[in-house]
């Protein structure tokens, strides 16, 4: 709620994961950066007693799509004396008239999941996670209207995963796969022919939600990064300063000259970010 950067403290998980109140994309893209293997969905708290394996396939297609890839179902009860456990139902397997039918859903799940770990991640698009601009607009009455902004575009651009109405962002719409990028790890990527390389995904566009404050060092390669071919596109607002105990006026300056000349580009807001990467 208040960015106390969440992909720092989280990128540490062997299998980075949520429930299903939470995001896959944003869990699949650290492990991409981080080379984690599995990524966890533990669901579907809440969504009743009545709920059939082909409604939880249905539910569960969205997150696997996201890069969710080791599903803990929730839950199992061994005792229901009392009742007491109603506001936490359903459990989807051996109290249940499809109980033995439960092995075909199980090896469904598990094979796709067993193939979607497999391989390395092809995507060209890395949407920087504005912890930066979120960080330095916070305030003992809270976020200012350009965190708020930063935070608004982020979401418009990624949209909301929650099960039962899922938003897809802008460019889940446009049929672009995406990653969501950490500041560190755009620090220690490698800039090449007009790609930043991390880990093994190769990003040849970086978007910036509104990100007018970035860590000094992330200007640094991405000043790098347009410099060397690579497409930059800011949304609602360039970068205007640098945060940080090393501020980098330089790299800054390049950035913005780069918006001037057209190296890189500023759109108005999320809608028109397909028209740029088109």
């Amino acid at each position: 709620r208040f960015y106390a950067d969440y992909l720092r403290t989280h990128r540490w998980y062997g299998a980075p994961g949520s429930d299903h109140h939470g995001e896959a994309k944003i869990h699949s893209s650290l492990a991409h950066l981080y080379r984690r293997p599995r990524v966890w969905i533990e669901a579907f708290h809440s969504s009743g007693w009545g709920g059939t394996l082909e409604e939880t396939f249905d539910w569960l297609l969205p997150w696997i799509r996201a890069g969710a890839n080791l599903y803990d179902p929730h839950a199992v009860y061994y005792s229901t004396k009392g009742g007491w456990w109603e506001w936490a139902p359903p459990s989807t397997c051996w109290r249940q008239p499809y109980w033995r039918h439960y092995r075909q859903f199980a090896t469904a799940v598990s094979r796709l999941c067993a193939v979607l770990s497999q391989g390395t991640h092809l995507c060209d698009i890395g949407v920087l996670y504005p912890t930066a601009t979120v960080q330095a607009g916070l305030t003992a009455e809270g976020a200012t209207a350009e965190a708020q902004r930063a935070h608004e575009i982020y979401l418009a651009l990624v949209g909301r995963m929650y099960w039962q109405a899922p938003a897809p962002g802008v460019l889940d719409r446009d049929r672009r796969d995406f990653d969501v990028l950490d500041d560190d790890s755009v620090q220690r990527a490698q800039v090449a022919d007009g790609a930043l390389l991390i880990g093994d995904e190769r990003y040849r566009v970086i978007i910036l939600p509104a990100c007018t404050v970035l860590a000094a060092e992330t200007a640094q390669v991405l000043a790098h990064f347009v410099a060397s071919g690579g497409i930059l596109i800011a949304v609602g607002a360039p970068p205007e300063r640098t945060a940080g105990r090393r501020s980098d006026v330089a790299a800054l300056a390049s950035l913005r000259q780069f918006f001037t000349t057209g190296r890189a580009r500023l759109v108005a807001g999320p809608e028109a970010v397909p028209e740029a990467l088109a």
